[in-house]
């Protein structure tokens, strides 16, 4: 989207939506995921998403 600078990593309740392109750019992970996600990264730390 024009003017969108940041991306986010989130779960979603959706599972149909993750791996496609629904949102501004965020990457949307299975609940389970973002869970481990989060107990392992975290806030501030810098990361590089390559395609």
């Amino acid at each position: 989207m024009d003017g969108c600078v940041t991306s986010g990593f989130h779960g979603t309740p959706h599972r149909w939506t993750v791996g496609r392109a629904v949102s501004h750019g965020c990457v949307r992970l299975f609940e389970e995921d973002i869970q481990s996600l989060y107990r392992l990264v975290k806030i501030g730390t810098p990361l590089k998403v390559l395609p």
